[in-house]
């Protein structure tokens, strides 16, 4: 499963989330020139787990050979796991 993530070093963090909450929103703008089409979707969310969330629940659910690969600092990552006996 490919997904957005929460980058574990704050600083990084910390500028990824900016970029996200304040320049995102002015690209969409200025881009589209309608601001209810920005991507205010992609806004840091506290509710999502990100990627090491995903990768419990995935424990969890009983599967095998659970792996996270983080991309770009964990702006994205990739969350690999078996069905358990597949």
């Amino acid at each position: 499963m490919l997904d957005f993530g929460k980058p574990e070093n704050p600083l990084w963090r910390g500028l990824y989330f900016s970029y996200l909450r304040w320049l995102l929103p002015v690209f969409g703008t200025v881009l589209c020139r309608i601001r209810r089409l920005t991507p205010t979707f992609l806004s840091p969310s506290n509710i999502y787990p990100a990627q090491r969330g995903v990768a419990l629940k995935m424990q969890q659910l009983n599967c095998e050979d659970v792996r996270t690969i983080n991309l770009l600092g964990g702006v994205m990552s990739i969350n690999y796991a078996r069905k358990a006996g597949a």
